[in-house]
């Protein structure tokens, strides 16, 4: 094991032992180098932790996850961060559904930001299932 791959197995142990005496289990994206994945795959079964590799989530779903749950808060998205998570401005992803929920005083803009208006509020559901990826 190379001084890179210790420094993963020491990161990723230290995080197991301050989850506490019942951590067991890690959940990891299928995308990693191969040397993390056959740590985690190889080394940490011997040592009785259980590893689940998983599909990263589409950046399509990332998008519609990060603006709904922004939208949840009073402070809603912002919508320079957004651009600078995902290098794309929120309209151009949105047009269409940014459009029809202003249009419908669901949402409104301001100082940067895009928040749900009061009756946004009591129909959130109609603003967040026009932000999910087909």
């Amino acid at each position: 094991m190379g001084s890179g791959q210790a420094a993963v197995a020491i990161a990723l142990l230290t995080l197991i032992a301050a989850a506490g005496p019942g951590a067991h289990h890690i959940v990891a994206s299928n995308k990693l180098y191969g040397g993390t994945s056959d740590l985690l795959g190889d080394s940490f079964a011997d040592l009785g932790i259980e590893v689940t590799f998983v599909d990263p989530q589409p950046a399509a779903l990332q998008m519609a996850d990060t603006a709904i749950l922004a939208l949840r808060l009073n402070a809603g998205l912002d919508l320079g961060a957004f651009e600078q998570r995902f290098g794309r401005r929120f309209e151009d992803v949105y047009a269409e559904a940014l459009a029809e929920t202003l249009e419908m005083g669901l949402l409104e803009r301001e100082n940067g930001r895009l928040r749900l208006t009061d009756r946004g509020r009591y129909l959130a559901n109609e603003v967040f299932v026009r932000l999910l990826p087909d």
